[in-house]
């Protein structure tokens, strides 16, 4: 039989969107889910992206100066949770 496990959360986590970070690593395509994401500035549209220096997306946008940022409709969650889920293994 399971026991409840204790926790130290005071309020329920956030549930935020995802995107898709994608940049080329020594040569093969490679992304990263990020949820920490924004419209910064409309005029012209920039977006902000907030991402841990030690992903490795980052290397190869550090390498390389470029990198997308996809955001998935509704219609794509399945495919970004079985990307999701490809990264963690």
């Amino acid at each position: 039989m399971m026991r409840k496990a204790k926790t130290t959360f005071t309020r329920p986590p956030f549930i935020l969107p995802v995107c898709l970070v994608g940049a080329n690593v020594e040569g093969r395509p490679n992304f990263e889910a990020i949820a920490w994401f924004n419209i910064a500035d409309y005029n012209p549209y920039l977006i902000s992206v907030s991402s841990e220096k030690s992903h490795y997306t980052n290397k190869g946008i550090r390498k390389n100066k470029e990198f997308s940022i996809n955001i998935p409709l509704l219609t794509w969650l399945q495919l970004q949770i079985t990307a999701v889920r490809i990264q963690v293994r």
